[in-house]
């Protein structure tokens, strides 16, 4: 059979009409020639001289020129030189034989990678020192699709073994790829139970232990707070809505409860007789309280008494002292603090005005008023 190895220009090759692939013939064109633009062409187009003209059909290859022609239309290069419709082309011509047979026998040859060795070997790329975005570009692909790679390819060597062997599927997994964990995973798969082992299954053993993002301690601290704490977190890759899982349940325990205790603080500043705070939650027993006050107790009301007479001590001192003594200022700042806290009158109270004013300074001098108990049900 004549065959002859030679170059040719990007603008005479043209689809054969003996090629056979008809399905799928324009799939992943895009891929192919990010992949053609940073390696080249790494395959030989087959060719055949055309009947008529000056023209090559493409017998075997009419993927290869798809793509190369969508690096002419959007004005692209491969491996820096800029493509053309005189860029070269290397392809076998092809003088005997059938085009069909031909076409049949290189699609038919053609075998797709095992799952594990693709992924295995992107992981190879990255420990070479390529970045993950670089991969992406040099082979087509998204981002999102080169992390799930490399993700599985985190699987414990023994999962991988048993992935190659068929007897593991690759939505299994996926599944077991959500913890990074081997002797986690190592469990998961050869500690349970042939029917415990689909992929929902699996992530539930996997995941059991953990806080998902969408439960309501974690929407109530928030991811940011809880990573910027130091907090671990799993993010499955292959989940439709991107489900995240925290894995360190004490720590949000902990930030929960330092939020709620910076509210139980506000609550205590109002007055309110016991303020608790609890990250427990369950699904009833609570209800809004609304505060009651109470008349002070005998002791309190003495200690009110006792802080009117040093208001009006400080009020009459002040009308005191001479014009620019320097002990103005002092007392006045006190008054003022005084007016703040209780809002007394600017007059001289009465008796029974005088027990209103104490009543309101409580909380001034951080005595505790007597109101219902209080719980915040976050």
């Amino acid at each position: 059979m004549n065959t002859a190895e030679i170059t040719i220009p990007l603008g005479k090759p043209v689809p054969s009409k003996a090629n056979v692939r008809r399905v799928n013939s324009e799939a992943g064109r895009a891929e192919l020639a990010a992949s053609i633009e940073a390696h080249g062409l790494i395959h030989n187009l087959v060719t055949r001289k055309a009947p008529k003209g000056a023209k090559f059909e493409v017998v075997a290859g009419g993927r290869r020129l798809g793509a190369l022609r969508l690096l002419l239309e959007e004005g692209r290069t491969v491996q820096g030189v800029a493509v053309t419709t005189d860029f070269p082309v290397r392809a076998i011509v092809r003088e005997e034989g059938s085009d069909t047979e031909i076409s049949l026998a290189e699609n038919d040859q053609r075998e797709a990678m095992h799952p594990v060795d693709e992924v295995v070997a992107y992981r190879d790329l990255v420990e070479q020192g390529m970045a993950a975005e670089d991969i992406a570009a040099r082979f087509g692909k998204s981002i999102v699709t080169v992390r799930q790679r490399l993700k599985l390819a985190n699987l414990s060597p023994r999962i991988l073994d048993v992935m190659r062997a068929g007897e593991l599927t690759l939505e299994q997994a996926k599944a077991l790829a959500v913890s990074d964990d081997h002797t986690a995973q190592e469990a998961a798969w050869f500690e349970q139970d042939g029917w415990s082992r689909n992929p929902a299954n699996i992530r539930s053993f996997l995941t059991s232990a953990h806080v998902c993002g969408t439960d309501r301690l974690a929407r109530f601290v928030g991811i940011e707070a809880y990573e910027g704490a130091g907090g671990a977190v799993l993010r499955d890759l292959f989940a439709e809505d991107g489900q995240t899982f925290l894995t360190d349940r004490p720590l949000l325990v902990k930030l929960a409860s330092e939020r709620l205790e910076a509210v139980a603080d506000g609550l205590r500043m109002q007055g309110w007789k016991w303020v608790e705070d609890n990250t427990f939650i369950h699904s009833g027993g609570f209800g809004r309280i609304h505060a009651v006050r109470r008349d002070p107790t005998e002791a309190e009301q003495e200690q009110l008494s006792a802080l009117g007479l040093e208001y009006d001590k400080l009020a009459e001192a002040v009308d005191a002292y001479a014009e620019g003594d320097p002990q103005i200022g002092a007392d006045e700042a006190s008054c003022r603090r005084w007016k703040a806290a209780s809002r007394p009158s600017r007059t001289r109270r009465k008796p029974s005005m005088q027990v209103r004013w104490r009543w309101r300074a409580v909380s001034w001098v951080s005595l505790m008023a007597a109101r219902c108990r209080s719980r915040r049900d976050w």
